[in-house]
């Protein structure tokens, strides 16, 4: 019922913002619904299990903002640095353009992950591993 009310409120947002706004305006409609489904379903996880730990997870996500914060700007200032030294013109140019700057926008969300020392991090390098020793062995260890 939660996620039917985030995709209505997307939908309707987006309807209202992309006219204002284009495409700005649905990525706009996209997080404030994303953002509201996270809070009612926290809200609701929060009720329904008493013993969360609430300080493990503002801490895990104000590190999660921080990290998207300075990764998006280090992805937005490498589009306007690039977009000097590619031709815009052709797709190449374009594509090397995004492509650099989303590879170092996520370098720098992964190398703040490890610096701040993210849980997740931790859980996804242990899934990884796990993944690895099922190709290797074939079996789950």
């Amino acid at each position: 019922l939660i996620s039917i009310f985030a995709i209505t409120l997307n939908i309707v947002l987006s309807l209202m913002l992309a006219p204002l706004m284009g495409v700005m305006g649905l990525a706009l409609a996209f997080s404030i619904s994303s953002i509201l489904n996270m809070l009612l379903l926290y809200i609701i996880l929060n009720y329904k299990t008493r013993s969360i730990n609430n300080t493990q997870i503002l801490n895990s996500l104000l590190k999660i903002i921080i990290n998207s914060l300075l990764a998006g700007f280090v992805a937005y200032t490498t589009l306007y640095f690039l977009d000097d030294l590619v031709n815009m013109n052709t797709f190449i140019g374009i594509f090397t353009q995004g492509f650099v700057a989303g590879l170092l926008g996520l370098l720098t969300y992964l190398v703040l992950s490890i610096i701040f020392k993210l849980e997740e991090v931790d859980i996804v390098k242990r899934l990884i591993k796990k993944t690895l020793l099922l190709f290797k062995n074939g079996k789950h260890t």
